[in-house]
């Protein structure tokens, strides 16, 4: 520890924390271990590890800027519970994406920046390589998708998404602005191959016919 008192510019430190037991914005963390350096008003956070029941999120190198409120992430790469991370950004974030339902954890990957001020949802910049073994959205079910999400303020863009898909596959692009002037718009750029019509209709309804054939 070293610097000036009342000068944070003067004021540095370097650390190693290990804490257990911990909440952020009501999401339970089982054990945080960090290096911790802070100079010239920033917290640099080195060799980060999050350890939850499901999985764990490490990270080489985190740096939060404290005078401009700003929180910088490099190759982050995630193993847990899909909706901690957005809950801890902020509640529209975490309610934008609760329809999203992965049965079992995805891996992510995560870059970008995002701020710490109250609308964080608004002033984010995050992108996110993601490969999910199993999971639900609307009345769909997909496995062993990949996709590249790119959220940036209140708008996310889904590019490169495949899937297997009801016996066949899925491919496209998708894009949700979150905060329009009225409701939530979207568009799709989807195409499908060899999807099996009856488990897909099955999922859709609760048909009386039988349905049989793919699509």
């Amino acid at each position: 520890l070293w610097g000036r008192w009342g000068d944070l510019k003067r004021t540095g430190f370097d650390a190693l924390a290990r804490m257990t037991n911990i909440a952020v914005r009501g999401q339970k963390l089982d054990r945080l271990t960090t290096g911790i350096a802070f100079t010239n008003s920033t917290l640099v956070l080195t060799d980060t590890e999050l350890r939850r029941p499901e999985g764990r999120l490490h990270t080489r190198r985190l740096s939060i800027d404290t005078a401009k409120g700003r929180i910088y992430l490099t190759n982050v790469h995630c193993g847990i519970d899909f909706m901690v991370l957005p809950s801890i950004i902020g509640p529209k974030t975490a309610k934008a994406v609760s329809r999203y339902h992965f049965l079992k954890t995805p891996k992510i990957v995560i870059n970008g920046e995002v701020s710490t001020h109250r609308d964080s949802e608004k002033d984010s910049d995050l992108h996110f390589d993601l490969t999910a073994p199993h999971f639900h959205w609307f009345k769909f079910n997909f496995t062993n998708a990949t996709a590249r999400l790119d959220w940036v303020t209140n708008r996310l863009w889904i590019d490169d998404f495949h899937a297997d898909f009801y016996g066949g596959s899925l491919d496209g692009d998708l894009m949700f602005d979150f905060d329009p002037p009225v409701g939530n718009d979207f568009t799709f750029d989807l195409g499908y191959t060899n999807a099996g019509l009856r488990p897909l209709i099955a999922d859709l309804s609760n048909p009386t016919n039988r349905l049989e054939g793919s699509l």
